[in-house]
């Protein structure tokens, strides 16, 4: 079965925090259910890494190399700072879509599409479609 990625970089365990603010409640868990759904109505499967350590990243990304047919990252402050991640992904040529909380410009992430929308789920879910309909 095909297989994509889930990369939640820098800080996303603390968007619980942010969305009760706002009062959406959103959740890494609800996230991450929300993914899964997604990927199982779109007949694929993901792996999911949730890790501050782009080191981790890069090692989850290489080790899943040969079953990978895609990636979405949430980079976060990797977005200007992860040349690490984003030269592996240069080099390794994994198609991925990248979910951002705000709009970022002169990201290293080039290849990717990013989706930035004020309910991160959402964002999360149309990355996958994009990986969905490069992946066919």
């Amino acid at each position: 079965m095909k297989k994509v990625l889930i990369i939640h970089g820098p800080n996303m365990n603390f968007i619980g925090l942010e969305s009760a603010k706002d009062g959406s409640r959103i959740t890494i868990d609800k996230i991450d259910r929300a993914i899964r759904k997604k990927a199982k109505a779109l007949n694929f499967e993901v792996k999911i890494l949730r890790t501050h350590d782009e080191a981790k990243a890069v090692a989850f990304v290489q080790r899943n190399r040969k079953i990978a047919l895609g990636l979405v990252i949430s980079p976060s402050s990797w977005h200007k700072g992860g040349f690490t991640i984003s030269d592996t992904l240069h080099f390794l040529d994994i198609p991925y879509s990248t979910v951002s909380l705000e709009k970022i410009e002169n990201s290293l992430f080039l290849k990717g599409k990013d989706f930035c929308n004020s309910n991160v789920i959402d964002s999360y879910l149309k990355a996958l479609e994009n990986i969905h309909q490069n992946m066919s």
